[in-house]
Formats: C-alpha cells, structure tokens, sequence
C-alpha cells in the first residue's frame, strides 16, 4: 500500500462513517479537491480491478452496480478533474462505505505481516 493511501485513509474511514447523504456529499466535495485524496481512491479502485482486494459475493454484488464509476475514474485521460465529479456524484451511494472497510482490512493484514515478519 502506497504512502498516500495510508495518510489518507483516516479521511475515507470518516467519509464512509457518515450516515447523512448531504452530509457526506458536502464531507466529500471538500476532500475531493485534493488530487492525492482523489489518487488515493484511484489506488483502491485500481486494487479492486487488479484483484488484489479479496471480495465476498455479497460485497461484488453491490459494487456491481458501481462500475461505471469504477471505470470512469480509472481511465487516464480524463484526470483528477473526472475523479472528484465522480466521486461528489455518488457520495450518497454505497460505494464508499463499502469499500472503506476491504481497505483498513488490508492494511491491517499488511501492517500485522510486517510486524509477524520482524
């Protein structure tokens, strides 16, 4: 996991806690205005693609519904720019509730593997 992704994710552990959708939405907006917060999204969205996330199918099921924004954050043309519309668009959906979780899973696998390992 990149550096950015770990000083990020205090920030997406909020964004995905907050219950109200205008809430988050607002919460989102403003930390979409930072191009490492939208990298590290892409980060995950590009683990997610990669494989290296370990889904249910309960959980592949609901991010299903998710892909376009996937994709559309992924694709390299279009830049931070896309990446904050995209995801201010759908902060009153699932995507990153769902997603937080899988991602502090892992790091904390990689965190307690590193410390096994010493």
């Amino acid at each position: 996991m990149s550096s950015n992704l770990r000083q990020h994710l205090p920030k997406l552990q909020v964004v995905a806690g907050i219950k109200s959708i205008k809430v988050r939405k607002l919460v989102l907006d403003e930390f979409s205005k930072d191009k490492e917060f939208c990298s590290a999204i892409r980060e995950i969205f590009k683990n997610l693609k990669k494989r290296n996330i370990k889904l249910n199918d309960h959980q592949k099921r609901k991010l299903r519904r998710h892909k376009a924004v996937i994709v559309g954050v992924l694709e390299k043309r279009k830049g931070a720019k896309r990446c904050r519309k995209l995801t201010v668009q759908t902060g009153d959906g699932f995507l990153l509730p769902i997603l937080i979780p899988l991602v502090a899973e892992v790091v904390g696998q990689l965190i307690q593997s590193r410390y096994e390992s010493r």
